[in-house]
């Protein structure tokens, strides 16, 4: 798979998770358990394509997706426990680092 069918997949899947994260907080709210599940995958994944897109030295997108996921784990709206977010919110952190 070429580099750019590669981002475009990954960047697709982040967009559906998105919409299905949007339509289960409506339906459930944030701390329903299946809620709080895409959340969490949300945010690895906006963590995982970063570094992948980092490493392509694709450096604004994978800086615009560790926002996305910085805003999740701070935002007003509060997805499960204190301790999920900081840990994702570490992660995060550390990714920045690294650009």
């Amino acid at each position: 798979m070429a580099k750019n069918e590669y981002d475009f997949g990954a960047l697709e899947s982040i967009s559906f998770i998105e919409k299905s994260l949007a339509q289960r907080i409506k339906a459930f709210g944030t701390q329903d358990s299946e809620t709080v599940r895409q959340w969490k995958k949300l945010n690895t994944e906006y963590n995982v394509t970063a570094m992948k897109l980092l490493k392509d030295e694709d450096y604004d997108t994978a800086l615009d997706l560790l926002n996305r996921a910085k805003e999740l784990t701070t935002a007003d709206v509060k997805f499960g426990e204190a301790d999920d977010r900081k840990k994702l919110l570490a992660i995060t952190y550390n990714n920045m680092s690294c650009i």
